[in-house]
């Protein structure tokens, strides 16, 4: 009896167990959604007007300028960078100058030991006119062998080695001119001045060191930062429209403008001109170097430092522009949610197909699919399908332009 009541209970377990199992499943089956359905944004929702409202914000489709922007990442250059020198070897007895300090053009910033290149100067000087005495003498010399052979006293030859003789001494005086010369200027070069104005750099040595024109490392380098280069690289595909506008703006006696901005693109620190294009792309990155002049009075710009760069090609003055946020893309191509009215209450939305054209900050150009004054969804598209019911919790207009004030020519 024993076996046969655990065999009867074990069947009534199984039945039990199963009943339960099927119960589970059909509670599953009913709260749980069908996940094939309505995956692709383009499919209507259904019953869309009984489902609660989606909240959005939107935008209005703006008609205004547009300024098409280059970007490139560039690199300041010193518009002229010098390295401070001793032109003569010696010893280094005063430096004149603090570090980082700003110098202009001949300010004196070091001295160097001149007792040498004095003594030096001395002694050209002595055979300079030692030489000078004995020209003076040959001449008079002639001037009396040319009396006598007038006189018929002395011969042509006599006459022709006073003059060679002259000629020879003459000689010698230019040569100790020029040694004078020499002499001076190794004097003055023991007066270290500054080649050109700017910011001195930290000094490489200190006074009471010995000096020579050969030392690997100088006595400090000077950056002019009044003016400054920027050298920046754009894709060879956008080169040919950049290249047309440059060459336009030349024939025009006119420069394209520049801006340059912090790496995060938040700040405009600077604004110049293009100076200069590469003659040929760089085949290793695809990329067409450019050069710009900056006015950086302010200083704001340092040498290799990394900036954005900004240059404007081409300009529209009557741009339908949406914010980027908008525009979304799918399998078909890029979208935009539309919202059919304008009375801010539970308002359907219209999945509208849109061909983008230039970008600007956080803008975008709208060739063809929409309408000045309509109303696009700029937050809250992951939620939303063709025909959804929104309610517009707040209302702004298309994003503004980066720039305060657009790019003008120069």
């Amino acid at each position: 009896m024993s076996s046969r009541y655990a065999a009867l209970l074990r069947k009534k377990t199984f039945w039990y167990g199963l009943a339960s199992l099927l119960v589970i499943a059909a509670i599953a089956g009913a709260l749980w959604p069908d996940k094939s359905a309505g995956t692709d944004p383009r499919t209507p929702v259904t019953g869309a007007r009984s489902a609660p409202a989606v909240p959005v914000l939107v935008a209005s489709v703006e008609r205004r300028l547009l300024n098409i922007v280059q970007t490139g990442l560039g690199t300041v250059m010193p518009a002229a960078s010098v390295e401070v020198r001793a032109r003569v070897a010696g010893q280094l007895q005063q430096v004149l100058f603090e570090e980082g300090q700003e110098v202009q053009q001949g300010q004196l910033l070091a001295r160097i030991d001149n007792r040498p290149f004095t003594a030096a100067l001395e002694q050209v000087k002595g055979q300079l006119e030692r030489n000078r005495a004995l020209l003076a003498n040959a001449r008079r010399d002639l001037q009396r062998y040319q009396a006598l052979h007038q006189q018929q006293s002395l011969s042509q030859q006599q006459i022709d080695a006073q003059s060679s003789l002259v000629a020879q001494y003459q000689g010698t005086v230019n040569a100790d001119e020029g040694a004078l010369a020499q002499a001076q200027l190794q004097v003055e070069f023991t007066r270290i001045t500054a080649p050109i104005s700017g910011r001195i750099g930290l000094r490489q040595v200190d006074a009471g060191n010995n000096i020579t024109p050969g030392d690997s490392a100088p006595l400090a380098i000077i950056t002019a930062l009044e003016e400054v280069h920027v050298v920046f690289s754009i894709p060879e595909d956008d080169a040919p429209r950049l290249l047309a506008q440059y060459t336009d703006a030349r024939q025009r006696q006119q420069s394209l403008p520049v801006e340059a901005w912090d790496r995060s693109q938040r700040e405009r620190l600077a604004e110049g001109r293009l100076l200069a294009v590469d003659n040929r792309i760089d085949s290793r990155t695809g990329t067409l170097k450019l050069k710009a002049l900056f006015d950086n009075r302010n200083q704001r710009l340092l040498a290799q430092q990394f900036v954005n760069v900004r240059v404007q090609v081409e300009t529209r003055p009557d741009a339908l522009l949406v914010p980027a946020t908008a525009v979304q893309r799918g399998s078909q191509g890029d979208f935009v949610y539309v919202v059919k009215t304008n009375d801010d209450q539970g308002q359907a939305v219209s999945l509208r197909a849109v061909q983008t054209g230039a970008r600007e900050a956080e803008q975008v150009a709208i060739e063809r699919g929409l309408e000045e004054g309509e109303l696009v969804v700029i937050n809250g598209v992951d939620r939303l399908r063709e025909g959804a019911i929104v309610r517009v919790a707040n209302r702004q207009p298309a994003a503004k332009p980066a720039a305060t004030t657009p790019l003008a020519a120069h």
